[in-house]
């Protein structure tokens, strides 16, 4: 399957979504090898500030879905010890750009590191996706401004710095 990217995927290439301001975030113009790749869906690939890829993430335990954390989802830099916010559904995505209350799930207390599912490993390099499947002439002049960040899907995956094995640690509809 060819991956097509979209004028949307294109623009957040250009211009990064604003929650990942933090990072160093290089576009991937070619899609990650995960399971389903939509033309629709805009990669990255995130560094700490100070040049470093080995990341822990943290978030909380999912207890509705095994493995996945729950937001607000940060980075620590494995290298300089930063922790650096990345994705907080009540802020980002279509919903947290309208204030929406949304129906996502928040966690809360003390952040947790993701580990690997294969071989509990807690560094990794992180490959935030979005998703734009949106109807251009919806899109007011305001979303323009900053399409970006209107994305509909937000996924987190993550290569282990241990194993090498490609995992979900994040996976929030945002529209």
């Amino acid at each position: 399957m060819s991956y097509e990217p979209t004028r949307f995927v294109k623009i957040a290439w250009t211009s990064p979504p604003r929650c990942l301001a933090g990072f160093a975030a290089e576009p991937v113009k070619e899609s990650l090898p995960v399971e389903r790749v939509l033309d629709e869906q805009a990669f990255f690939h995130l560094r700490c500030p100070c040049g470093s890829a080995a990341l822990r993430i943290l978030g909380y335990p999912n207890h509705l879905v095994a493995g996945y954390l729950l937001c607000p989802i940060s980075a620590q830099c494995s290298m300089c010890d930063k922790v650096i916010p990345l994705f907080d559904a009540q802020e980002h995505g279509y919903d947290g750009e309208f204030g929406y209350p949304g129906y996502s799930v928040r966690g809360g207390g003390e952040p947790r590191s993701f580990e690997c599912p294969h071989c509990s490993g807690v560094t990794f390099e992180a490959y935030p996706t979005f998703s734009y499947q949106m109807y251009e002439p919806d899109i007011t002049p305001q979303e323009w401004a900053h399409i970006q960040d209107f994305f509909d899907w937000f996924v987190l995956t993550v290569r282990c710095d241990h194993c090498g094995i490609l995992s979900d640690a994040a996976d929030y509809e945002c529209a």
